[in-house]
């Protein structure tokens, strides 16, 4: 693959379509790692709704390990906020102890909100063109 012209070598990774699978191009050779870091660092979706927000604990330590330099990449960054739920709640149901009015209250979003707000900050200036 290395023999080929760069822009065909990029027509192939552009169509790989796993981040793992970018990750394990990044790790062959220098130059294929050239290549795959934008289309690696791209997009990067992090979920804020895991128990002691290990997602996003997990991204700001390997950000601040070094890889914080690739996220000039990055073009697309998104919050997934809610655990995708196996089956719908009923609005039928009486609310249990830790909901008002039918929203829950979840003592723990100061702690998520501190680790959204510092990965954010991790991000060059105008570098994101999607936020969500």
């Amino acid at each position: 693959m290395l023999s080929l012209p760069n822009d065909i070598q990029l027509l192939i990774i552009e169509s790989v379509n796993t981040k793992s699978a970018l990750k394990a191009l990044c790790l062959t050779s220098q130059h294929l790692r050239t290549l795959s870091l934008p289309l690696l660092y791209h997009t990067v979706h992090l979920r804020t709704w895991d128990q002691g927000h290990k997602h996003l604990v997990c991204f700001a330590k390997s950000i601040a390990a070094g890889a914080g330099r690739h996220l000039r990449h990055t073009r697309s960054l998104s919050f997934e906020d809610d655990r995708p739920s196996s089956a719908p709640e009923s609005i039928l149901t009486e609310p249990s102890d830790n909901t008002r009015l039918g929203f829950r209250v979840n003592q723990d979003f100061t702690a998520r909100d501190e680790h959204v707000y510092l990965v954010l900050a991790m991000f060059p200036d105008h570098c994101l063109h999607t936020f969500r």
